[in-house]
């Protein structure tokens, strides 16, 4: 007789189907990339938690990336509500950092974080934080941030979220009298 334990009715949701049509998307902010407002329905059994996070990217038909400090497993938890919240559950609980560059979700340990400063020449704050605001990037805010006024900009985060950051200031600063500069421990480089 093989004794397995009962689990609550709670946990009792079937797993969401996979989609085969795209997602709405939100339009909250039309000029920042979208995020899908597909909601999710899933019971985790056991699971490593990187798997889960592509696995419900799938079920939003969206790209999620794990990065390699994402590490742990997932027993017992249900997964209910929108795509969106879903993630911000799921970096709360286990400690992670995600953002969305263009189609693509980045999932980082978020206590993996470096800094960098970036000068931005020939263009304002303002013009920075709409780029920013416009690449989808402003929900975080309070890891981008512009120091004085003479385009120095800090950001801190996961590498791939500094790499992004690192593109958007390029564009924003791709005029002919525009260039970023990364500062690195008192050495600039371009």
């Amino acid at each position: 007789e093989s004794r397995r334990r009962k689990l609550s009715p709670e946990w009792e949701l079937p797993r969401a189907p996979r989609r085969t049509s795209r997602p709405a998307l939100d339009q909250k902010n039309a000029s920042a990339p979208s995020l899908p407002t597909t909601r999710i329905a899933y019971v985790v059994r056991n699971q490593n938690l990187d798997q889960l996070l592509r696995e419900v990217g799938q079920l939003a038909n969206v790209r999620v990336v794990p990065g390699p400090g994402v590490r742990g497993a997932v027993r017992e938890r249900r997964l209910e509500g929108p795509f969106n919240t879903v993630l911000d559950r799921m970096a709360r609980d286990f400690n992670l950092f995600w953002f969305a560059d263009g189609g693509t979700i980045y999932v980082d340990p978020a206590d993996e974080q470096k800094s960098k400063i970036f000068r931005v020449k020939g263009s304002s704050p303002e013009h920075i934080d709409r780029a920013l605001e416009a690449a989808g990037l402003g929900r975080h805010r309070d890891r981008i941030q512009a120091v004085g006024s003479d385009g120095l900009v800090r950001a801190s985060g996961p590498e791939n979220f500094l790499r992004s950051v690192e593109s958007i200031l390029t564009g924003v600063a791709g005029t002919d009298t525009g260039t970023v500069q990364v500062i690195r421990f008192g050495q600039r480089s371009q």
